[in-house]
C-alpha cells in the first residue's frame, strides 16, 4: 500500500468509529431524552462521551413530580369526578372557611365546579405548551443531527479530494 492509501484507510477509519460512537451515543441519550448530546458527545469524544452523557444534570425533582402526575392524570373530562380529584389535587383547590369560596392560585372562586373549569383550562395551556416545547426540542435535536452528519459527510469528502491530489 502506497502511503496515500494508509493514510486515506486510517482516515475513513477515524471518520467510521466517530459515526458508530456517535449513533450508540445517539441510541443511548434516547434512553434520557438527549439524542443530539447523545451523538455529538459520542462522535467527537467517543466512548468517554458516553460517561459524560450519563454524568449529566437530570431534570429538576418538580419536573418529575410533574411528569408523574402527569402520567397518572385520567382521561381529559371535566364531568369525570377521578379528573375533578386529580385537578384539585394538582393545583391545590380548597375551600376558605372566612370567605366561603373556593381559591385557586389566590383568585377566589365561588362554586367548585367555577375552580375546576379554571384549572382545567390552566392544564389545556400547559399541556399545549409542553407539546409545542417537545416538537421544537425535537426539530433542534433532528437538525443537530443533519448538521452533524452534514460535516462528516463534508469531512470525508475533503479527505479524499487531499488524499487524492496530494
Amino acid at each position: 500500500m502506497s502511503e496515500n492509501q494508509l493514510l486515506l484507510f486510517a482516515l475513513l477509519q477515524i471518520i467510521l468509529t466517530m459515526l458508530i460512537c456517535g449513533i450508540i451515543g445517539a441510541l443511548l441519550g434516547q434512553t434520557i431524552k438527549k439524542v443530539g448530546v447523545g451523538f455529538l458527545l459520542g462522535c467527537f469524544l467517543l466512548p468517554f462521551g458516553w460517561i459524560i452523557l450519563f454524568l449529566l444534570p437530570k431534570e429538576s425533582e418538580e419536573i418529575a413530580k410533574r411528569q408523574r402526575l402527569q402520567i397518572r392524570r385520567p382521561e381529559r373530562d371535566v364531568e369525570s369526578e377521578s379528573y375533578q380529584l386529580w385537578l384539585v389535587k394538582k393545583y391545590g383547590i380548597e375551600k376558605n372557611e372566612v370567605f366561603d369560596k373556593y381559591v385557586l392560585d389566590f383568585s377566589l372562586y365561588e362554586s367548585l365546579e367555577e375552580a375546576i373549569d379554571k384549572a382545567d383550562k390552566v392544564e389545556t395551556e400547559r399541556e399545549e405548551l409542553r407539546e409545542e416545547r417537545e416538537s421544537r426540542a425535537r426539530e433542534e435535536s433532528n437538525q443537530i443531527l443533519a448538521l452533524v452528519g452534514s460535516l462528516v459527510f463534508l469531512l470525508l469528502i475533503l479527505a479524499v479530494v487531499f488524499i487524492a491530489y496530494w
